[in-house]
C-alpha cells in the first residue's frame, strides 16, 4: 500500500536537499557582497568606519524590508522557488553592473554633489552616507526577499516549519560566515574588488539556474504535501504577539550594537579595520548558525514555543531569582504567557503572599 508513495516522497526529499544546498551557496554570496561593499564605500566616504557603519545599517535594513515585502505575498505565490530564482538572477545582474555604477556615481558625487552639500565634511557628511546607501539598498532588499520565498518553497514540500526554517537559517548563516572570511582573506587579495564581485555574481547565476532546474524537474504540479504534524501550541493573544515582536526588535537592536562595538574593539587590537570587520562578522554569524542548528528539533516538539523562547532569552532572570514571580502588571498584559511560566517554574514565580496571582501548582 505504501509503495506507490515511495517515489514522490523520495523525489521531495531530493528536492528539499537541493534547495538546502542552494540556500547555503546563497548565503556565501550574500556576505561576499557585504564585505565587498564595505571596501567600495570606503573609497567613496574616505574612512573604513563610516563605510562599515553604512553597510551594516543598509544591509540589515534592506534584508528586513525585503523580508517584509516578500512575507506579505509568499503564501499566495504559486511557485515561490521560481520567484526565488528570478530574484537571484536579478541580484547577479546588479553585481555585474555594480562597478560601473559605482564609478559613475562616485565621479559625479565627488565632483558636484558632495562638494555642494558637504564642503570639507568628507565622509562625516550625511549626504555622502545617503549616496552610499542608495548604491547598496536595492540589492540588499532583493537579498531580503530570498528567505521568505525559499521558506515557503521548502515548507510546501512537507518539511515541519520549525525544523525547515531552522535548517534554512543554519545553512544560510554558515555559508555567510565562510563567505565573509573567503572574501576578506582569499578572494579580494587574489582577484581584487572587481574580480570578487564578478565571482559572487556568477555564484548567484548558478544558484538561480539550480533553483529553476529544480522547479522544472518537479513538474508543473504545485500541490505539496502538508507539513509534518507538530505539537499544538497554545493560542497567542494579540498582546503576547506584540510582546514577541518587541522581543525580536530589541534582540536585533542589541545584536547590532554588539556588532558595531566589537568592530571598534577589534580595530584597536588588530590595527586593520577592514579585517576587524570580517573577523567580527564571521564568528557572529557562525554563532547564529549554531543556535539555529541547536533549536531545529526543539521548536516543533516543544509543548510551548513561547515558554521555550522565554527560557532561552532570560535564563538568568526568573530562573535564578528566588524572589521572582509574576507581577500584577505581567499577569494583566500577558496572562497566559505568565501562567505557563509559573506552571513550569513554581519555585521561581509563585509566592505565598496574598498578592500572588495564583497559588503554587
Amino acid at each position: 500500500m505504501d509503495q506507490p508513495q515511495a517515489g514522490p516522497v523520495a523525489a521531495h526529499g531530493r528536492q528539499i536537499a537541493v534547495l538546502y544546498a542552494i540556500f547555503l551557496v546563497s548565503g556565501f554570496c550574500g556576505l561576499i557582497y557585504e564585505s565587498i561593499w564595505s571596501h567600495y564605500l570606503k573609497l567613496l566616504l574616505g574612512h573604513a568606519a563610516y563605510a562599515q557603519a553604512v553597510v551594516l545599517v543598509v544591509f540589515v535594513g534592506g534584508l528586513a524590508a525585503g523580508a517584509s515585502i516578500a512575507g506579505r505575498f509568499s503564501e499566495r505565490i504559486r511557485q515561490p522557488v521560481l520567484w526565488y530564482a528570478a530574484i537571484e538572477a536579478l541580484v547577479a545582474v546588479m553585481a555585474f553592473a555594480f562597478r560601473g555604477v559605482f564609478e559613475s556615481v562616485s565621479a559625479r558625487s565627488t565632483s558636484y554633489f558632495l562638494p555642494a552639500f558637504c564642503g570639507d565634511g568628507g565622509g562625516a557628511c550625511s549626504a555622502g552616507w545617503l549616496v552610499a546607501a542608495a548604491l547598496i539598498l536595492p540589492p540588499s532588499i532583493l537579498l531580503g526577499t530570498t528567505f521568505p520565498l525559499m521558506s515557503a518553497g521548502v515548507i510546501r514540500l512537507g518539511v515541519a516549519p520549525g525544523r525547515g526554517l531552522s535548517l534554512l537559517y543554519f545553512l544560510n548563516s554558515t555559508g555567510a560566515a565562510f563567505g565573509v572570511l573567503a572574501s576578506g582573506f582569499l578572494l579580494i587579495p587574489a582577484l581584487g574588488l572587481p574580480g570578487t564581485i564578478l565571482l559572487a555574481g556568477c555564484c548567484n547565476v548558478a544558484v538561480a539556474l539550480a533553483a529553476w532546474l529544480t522547479v522544472r524537474a518537479s513538474g508543473r504540479d504545485t500541490t505539496a504535501p502538508q507539513a509534518l504534524p507538530s505539537r499544538p501550541q497554545p493560542a497567542v493573544a494579540p498582546g503576547e504577539l506584540r510582546l514577541l515582536l518587541a522581543v525580536a526588535a530589541l534582540t536585533g537592536l542589541s545584536s547590532f550594537i554588539y556588532e558595531v562595538v566589537w568592530i571598534r574593539m577589534l580595530s584597536l587590537v588588530l590595527g586593520a579595520a577592514t579585517h576587524a570587520f570580517e573577523l567580527m562578522l564571521a564568528p557572529f554569524i557562525l554563532g547564529l548558525a549554531i543556535g539555529a542548528w541547536w533549536i531545529r528539533n526543539r521548536i516543533d516538539t516543544s509543548r510551548d514555543a513561547m515558554l521555550l523562547l522565554a527560557r532561552i532569552r532570560s535564563p538568568w532572570a526568573c530562573s535564578r531569582s528566588p524572589r521572582c514571580r509574576c507581577t500584577p502588571a505581567c499577569t494583566t498584559r500577558w496572562p497566559s504567557l505568565c501562567r505557563r511560566w509559573c506552571a513550569t517554574r513554581p519555585a521561581t514565580c509563585c509566592s505565598t503572599s496574598p498578592a500572588a496571582p495564583w497559588p503554587r501548582p
